[in-house]
């Protein structure tokens, strides 16, 4: 049997298909051998890229039988970053493009890469005792129904600059008649133009007895005034 059952080889072609390649030896007159399978690792699918060095691991005598493994570090190839306490996977060929990282000191877990998609068929969790979600451009939520339990709920604008919110399409908003008097309590409106709404309909207040917009409650007042003006 050959001694030399593993080998250093540098990939010459590359089967995407079925996960295979060949490698040819330098040190061996450029002997190539035939396509080997690549392991897979528990069914993970990176094939290395051609001119990278992998170990072969030969069966038999010759090139015609064996498993090529992962690629290894040389001058050509060195860690993007190293540590004691690190781990680092590469998701692109090209490193710092997309990649995960996870540092056993802080704890911090990272996947970094240009667009990353969640996807829970059934359902998604996000849990933690702090959640933060921050984007430098914006942020979206789209959902048939969405549901919030809160217990305190602080809003300001970046910079300190005014928040704006647009409503498109109706809205419905269900309060009960004393906390609605509680807010209004608090709500202090300098003029009608610090109020201003887009939904495309009337601001409707209903509770179990009544159901009003803001023009028929000014339409009523209107007519108070006028009749009274009348009867003086």
């Amino acid at each position: 049997m050959d001694k030399n059952i593993f080998r250093i080889g540098k990939v010459s072609s590359i089967d995407y298909k079925n996960g295979m390649i060949q490698a040819v030896y330098t040190d061996k007159d450029n002997a190539v051998t035939t396509k080997l399978p690549y392991a897979n690792f528990g069914n993970e699918y990176n094939m290395p890229r051609i001119g990278e060095h992998v170990i072969v691991a030969h069966l038999s005598n010759g090139t015609s039988r064996g498993v090529a493994f992962g690629g290894i570090w040389n001058k050509k190839n060195v860690p993007r970053e190293s540590g004691k306490e690190l781990y680092r996977k590469e998701l692109s060929k090209t490193p710092g493009v997309a990649y995960l990282r996870f540092d056993d000191i802080s704890g911090e877990y990272l996947v970094r890469a240009p667009s990353i998609l969640i996807h829970g068929v059934d359902h998604t969790d996000l849990e933690g005792p702090e959640v933060n979600i921050a984007a430098n451009i914006r942020t979206s939520f789209e959902s048939p129904e969405h549901e919030a339990a809160l217990g305190r709920v602080h809003i300001m604008g970046l910079e300190g600059e005014d928040i704006s919110i647009q409503i498109s399409g109706g809205m419905q908003v269900v309060m009960n008649m004393s906390d609605l008097e509680a807010l209004i309590k608090k709500v202090k409106l300098k003029t009608l133009e610090d109020l201003e709404l887009a939904a495309g309909k009337e601001l409707r207040l209903e509770n179990n007895k009544f159901s009003t917009t803001l023009t028929e409650i000014m339409e009523r007042l209107e007519a108070l005034e006028n009749s009274t003006s009348v009867r003086k």
